[in-house]
C-alpha cells in the first residue's frame, strides 16, 4: 500500500534508486515504485518521478530541505497494513506533517496509538462509524478518529499548526462521484498536478476524467489553448494560498469540487422516501418544486438526510399520472434561501403494479428556473434516452408548430448501450392543466382515434409518427413515454390495426432481432425488461392556421370555387380541403419514405463504412499509444494510463474506426465485457515483454471470452513491444496466452511495436476487413 505526503524534505541524490522521465502523473510514478521491489518511495515533481532506496522517516540523515531546492514536490512510500482491505486507489492515505484538525463537532472518537500507523488502524478498523480522517499527537501518544475531513467541513477548514501531529486523510473511503457540483476559479491553477491529460475538447471532458480518477480528485483545470487538462488531489482549502497562482496571458479555467450527492431512492406503501447522504455538511433544505413551503426538510450541518412525501398528504402535492404511477419533482437546494445553479432537481416516479414495483427518473426534464445538475437511475445499466419532437427530414422543429403538421417523437440513446429498448406507453399531456390522453398503451400499441402511428426503428433510434395536435384550452403540448430496456435484444411488438387506419407500407412492429419474421401476433416478454423508465420532451406550441400549413417550409393555400353563403358548398370545401390534406400527407409520407431508401442505397455504395471495437488489456500494455499511432502516426512516450474509458474515431481509407478503449487497471476491468457488447471486434493488447505479466493477461482475456453475451465476436490479439529484447513472437504469444483453445470465433495474433511502428498496417488491414459491411 502507498502513503502520499508533503514533506519539506527531500532524499538526497545518493539514496537514490533511478530517474524515470517524462511521466504525466503522480499516479503513474507510483505505479513505477510498485513493481520495483528495491523501490521504497518515490518523489514527484514536474513530471520527473524519482524512485528511491529508502524513505525519509527512517533515514532523516540523508534528507535535504526544500528550501534548498525550491519547488512543488509530492513524496510518497511504501507501507504495510496487515489485515488491511482491499484498496484499488493509488493511494492509501494523505498525510500533512505537523498539522491537525480540530474536531468539533460529528462523530468522532480519542483512542491511544503508539504510531501513527496504528492510529490509521484504528480509524479504518472503526465499527462505530466510517473513519474518513486521524490526527496523531507523537508526544501524548493519542489518537483521534473521526467521520470528517477537511473537505466534509465546508471546504474552509485550516488545519492548525502543531509539531507534534500528523494529520492523516483515509484516500480509500468510498464516496459517491455521483451529481456532483463544481464551482469555477477564474484564471487560477493548483500548483500540484498529479496528472496531465492532452487531446481534452472541453473542461466538461476534464470534469470526467476527475470523477474518474483513482484518487481523491479535488479540482481540475482545463487550458484551451493547448487542450490539455490538469487534475490534482489539491484545492485551495488544501494548500496555502501562495501555491495557489494566476498565469499571465494564459487562459486557464480551474473548478473545484464542491460536494457529490448520493441517493437511494425507495416507494413504500403510502409514500416515497429518498435517503440523501453527501461528502460535504448539508446546510440547506429539500422540498416539492414551487412547493417549498409545504412539503420541505430543513437540513442542519448533516452528511446524511432523507426526505418523505406521502401520497395522499395534499401539502406534498404529489401527482398521480395514472392509477398507481406517481410523480415527484424535488429540489436539493444547498442554501436556504438561495437558489443556484449547484441545486439539484429530481423528478421521480414510483411506479406500482401486482408484479413488480419500480422507481424511475426521467432524463429530460425541461427545467426552466434551475438547470438539473443530474439524474438519477435505480439502474445504471440503461442509457440516457432523449424524446424529441422532430420533423420528418430529421431537423428540430422550433417552440411553435402548427396543427396537423407531420412531425415525429424521436427516442434517442445519448451513450453507448448494448441493450435494446422498447416505447411501452405513451401519453400526450396539456402543459397548463396537466391533463392526459394516453396514446400508446402498455403493448406499445396506438389507442383509437389513432393519433400517432406505432413505434418503428430508424438506426439505433425509436420513431413514432404523428400529426400535430392540441388541446382545446391550452396551445402546449408535452410527450411523456414509459421506455422499457432489455437484458439483450427486445422480442419485436407487432399491432393490427383497422385497414382504414394504415397503409400497407406503414411499419407496424418494432424489434431489435433483425432477422425476426412472424406474420401472427407477437407479445413482449416482460421478464425480459430488466428497467422502465420515464422520459419527457420539452413541450411545444401548437397553433390553429387553415390557411397555411409550413410543414417543413411547404406553403399550401386553397381557394373555394363553391358559393360561401351555401352551407352545403362550405361544407363541401371543407371536406374536399381536409381530403385534400389527407392526401397530401400521405403522399409526402410515402414520398420522404422512397427518399430515405435512395439515399441509404446510396451510402451502401459510397459513402463510408464503419466498425466498433473495443481495446482492452493489462494496464501499461500500450492501448492508448496504440490508438494514438494508428489515429496520428506519431508515438509518444508522454502517453498516460486511461482512467476509466476513452473513445476516439479514426478514419482510415473508408472505414471509420470507432474506438472504445478501456482502461487496464483491475477497479475498471469489470467493464470490459459492457463495452465489448455488439462491436465487430475485441483488440486484446499485450505487453509481450512483461513476462512476468503473462499469466495474469492470459487468465483475463479467457474470463472476458467466456462471457456468453461476447459469443462469436471476432477477437485480435497484438503483442506490442516486441522492439525490446526477450519480447514474444507470434509463435510464443499464442503458447503462453493459450490461443489455440479459442475454438467459438475467429481470433488473429500480431507482435507489433508501436514504437517502431512494426505491422501496424497489417493490423489496420485486419481492422478494415471487419467494417460493418464485410463483418457477421
Amino acid at each position: 500500500m502507498i502513503s502520499c505526503s508533503s514533506y519539506p524534505f527531500l532524499l538526497a541524490d545518493n539514496s537514490i534508486l533511478k530517474r524515470v522521465l517524462n511521466i504525466p502523473s503522480l499516479v503513474e510514478c507510483i505505479y513505477h515504485c510498485r513493481d520495483n521491489v528495491r523501490c521504497t518511495s518515490v518523489t514527484y515533481f514536474k513530471n520527473v518521478c524519482i524512485l528511491n532506496k529508502v524513505n525519509i522517516k527512517d533515514f532523516q540523515e540523508l534528507a535535504v530541505s526544500t528550501a534548498e531546492r525550491p519547488g512543488v514536490y509530492s513524496y510518497a512510500e511504501k507501507i504495510c497494513l496487515e489485515a488491511a482491505r482491499e484498496c484499488s486507489d493509488a493511494w492509501q492515505i494523505e498525510k500533512v506533517l505537523h498539522k491537525e484538525l480540530i474536531y468539533t463537532q460529528g462523530d468522532f472518537a480519542q483512542v491511544p496509538a503508539e504510531t501513527s500507523m496504528d492510529c490509521y488502524r484504528k480509524c479504518i478498523s472503526n465499527d462505530l462509524f466510517k473513519c474518513r480522517s486521524a490526527v496523531w499527537i507523537e508526544k501524548t501518544k493519542s489518537c483521534t478518529i473521526s467521520v470528517h475531513n477537511r473537505a466534509t467541513l465546508n471546504g474552509n477548514t485550516v488545519l492548525t499548526p502543531n509539531i507534534d501531529a500528523q494529520y492523516m486523510e483515509n484516500s480509500c473511503f468510498e464516496e459517491t462521484k455521483r451529481r456532483c457540483t463544481f464551482e469555477p476559479l477564474m484564471n487560477r491553477m493548483v500548483n500540484y498536478i498529479d496528472t496531465t491529460i492532452s487531446e481534452v475538447k472541453d473542461h466538461m471532458d476534464c470534469r470526467t476524467y476527475c470523477l474518474g480518477a483513482n484518487y481523491p480528485c479535488r479540482s481540475y483545470s482545463y487550458n484551451p489553448e493547448k487542450v490539455s487538462c490538469y487534475l490534482s488531489h489539491h484545492s485551495s482549502s488544501t494548500v496555502s494560498r501562495r501555491l495557489a497562482y494566476k498565469p499571465a496571458g494564459i487562459n486557464i479555467q480551474t473548478f473545484e469540487l464542491v460536494a457529490c450527492y448520493g441517493l437511494q431512492l425507495e416507494c413504500l406503501a403510502d409514500r416515497f422516501v429518498a435517503e440523501i447522504t453527501t461528502n460535504r455538511l448539508f446546510n440547506g433544505k429539500v422540498y416539492i418544486k414551487n412547493f417549498e413551503d409545504d412539503c420541505v426538510n430543513d437540513v442542519n450541518n448533516s452528511l446524511a438526510f432523507r426526505f418523505e412525501v406521502k401520497y395522499e398528504d395534499e401539502k406534498c402535492h404529489a401527482r398521480q399520472l395514472d392509477k398507481g404511477f406517481f410523480l415527484i419533482d424535488f429540489v436539493i437546494q444547498y442554501f436556504d434561501n438561495i437558489v443556484t445553479f449547484n441545486d439539484i432537481w429530481l423528478s421521480t416516479t414510483c411506479q406500482y403494479d401486482i408484479r413488480d414495483q419500480t422507481l424511475t427518473i426521467p432524463d429530460d426534464l425541461g427545467v426552466y428556473d434551475i438547470k438539473p445538475t443530474d439524474y438519477d437511475d435505480m439502474l445504471s445499466q440503461m442509457p440516457r434516452i432523449d424524446l424529441a419532437v422532430v420533423y420528418p427530414n430529421g431537423s428540430y422543429i422550433a417552440e411553435t408548430s402548427n396543427v396537423g403538421s407531420l412531425l415525429i417523437l424521436r427516442f434517442e440513446p445519448l451513450e453507448k448501450t448494448t441493450f435494446g429498448f422498447i416505447v411501452k406507453r405513451l401519453v400526450a399531456t396539456d402543459a397548463k392543466d396537466n391533463s392526459t390522453e394516453v396514446i400508446l398503451l402498455e403493448d406499445g400499441c396506438p389507442v383509437p382515434p389513432y393519433l400517432v402511428s406505432a413505434p418503428y426503428l430508424n438506426a439505433s433510434n425509436v420513431q413514432v409518427d404523428f400529426k400535430a395536435f392540441k388541446y382545446t384550452k391550452s396551445k402546449f403540448v408535452r410527450f411523456m413515454a414509459v421506455v422499457g430496456a432489455c437484458d439483450d435484444d427486445c422480442n419485436p411488438i407487432q399491432c393490427k390495426l383497422p385497414d382504414d387506419e394504415i397503409t400497407n407500407e406503414e411499419t407496424l412492429t418494432i424489434s431489435q432481432i433483425t432477422d425476426a419474421e412472424d406474420d401472427g401476433y407477437v407479445d413482449y416478454d416482460s421478464d425480459r425488461i430488466f428497467e422502465e423508465k420515464i422520459v419527457l420532451s420539452n413541450p411545444i406550441e401548437l397553433t390553429d392556421n387553415e390557411e397555411n400549413d409550413n410543414d417543413n417550409g411547404i406553403i399550401r393555400k386553397t381557394r373555394s370555387i363553391e358559393d360561401e353563403n351555401n352551407p352545403e358548398s362550405t361544407a363541401l370545401k371543407k371536406s374536399r380541403e381536409n381530403e385534400m390534406k389527407e392526401m397530401i400527407y400521405i403522399g409526402l409520407g410515402k414520398m420522404l419514405a422512397l427518399i430515405n431508401r435512395i439515399l441509404d442505397w446510396f451510402k451502401s455504395l459510397f459513402w463510408k463504412e464503419e466498425m466498433e471495437l473495443t481495446l482492452v488489456g493489462l494496464q501499461y500494455s500500450g492501448k492508448t499509444t496504440f490508438v494514438n499511432v494508428i489515429a496520428s502516426g506519431q508515438f509518444s512516450e508522454d502517453m498516460i494510463p486511461t482512467v476509466g474509458f476513452n473513445m476516439r474515431k479514426v478514419t482510415k481509407g473508408n472505414v471509420t474506426i470507432k474506438v472504445w478503449d478501456i482502461g487496464g487497471q483491475p477497479r475498471f476491468r469489470s467493464m470490459w465485457e459492457r463495452y465489448c457488447r455488439g462491436v465487430n471486434a475485441i483488440v486484446y493488447m499485450v505487453d509481450a515483454a512483461d513476462l512476468e505479466k503473462m499469466e495474469a493477461s492470459r487468465n483475463e482475456l479467457h474470463s472476458l471470452l467466456d462471457k456468453p453475451q461476447l459469443a462469436g465476436i471476432p477477437v485480435l490479439v497484438l503483442g506490442n513491444k516486441r522492439d525490446l529484447p526477450g519480447a514474444l513472437d507470434e509463435t510464443g504469444l499464442i503458447e503462453r496466452m493459450n490461443l489455440s483453445s479459442i475454438q467459438d470465433r475467429e481470433i488473429c495474433c500480431y507482435s507489433i511495436s508501436c514504437k517502431e511502428k512494426d505491422n501496424i498496417d497489417i493490423t489496420l488491414q485486419w481492422l478494415i476487413a471487419h467494417s460493418k459491411s464485410q463483418s457477421r
